[in-house]
């Protein structure tokens, strides 16, 4: 079961230190999801399955692209936050509405991106753990 909240902005009045701060979150979440990611891959490979179970190697070489997947993006956003987190600086020295329009939208842009692929991930993992509960050995 898929379930995905919708992203909505609330970043218009923000302080350039609140933006900081939620940016570096962003970035130890993400840095932190490496070793999690890391872990899953460890599990679909090791033998802890039930014998003759049906589609098994199948479904374990689709967990593992997906998983193949999500660290590719998973780097791609911390490189996107680590440009993004430089540039919030220049959103300082910026006195005009145009520029402080055009860095929220990209904030926003950014912001939205990372909620989507947290939801993908959480909706994997829910995925992962209901059919791998299923499929390993309790002996």
């Amino acid at each position: 079961m898929e379930a995905f909240q919708v992203y909505r902005s609330f970043n218009a009045d923000k302080p350039i230190e609140e933006l900081q701060y939620i940016m570096e979150a962003y970035q130890i979440e993400l840095r932190n999801l490496k070793s999690e990611l890391q872990f899953y891959k460890f599990l679909v490979e090791a033998a802890i399955f039930k014998p003759h179970v049906i589609n098994l190697f199948e479904m374990l070489e689709q967990f593992k692209s997906k998983l193949k997947k999500m660290e590719v993006n998973r780097m791609g956003l911390l490189n996107k936050i680590g440009a993004h987190s430089n540039q919030i600086a220049n959103k300082i020295e910026c006195e005009d509405v145009a520029c402080d329009a055009f860095f929220i939208k990209k904030h926003d842009t950014l912001e939205h991106e990372v909620h989507n692929f947290n939801q993908q991930v959480s909706n994997f993992k829910l995925n992962m753990y209901q059919y791998i509960q299923g499929v390993v050995k309790n002996e």
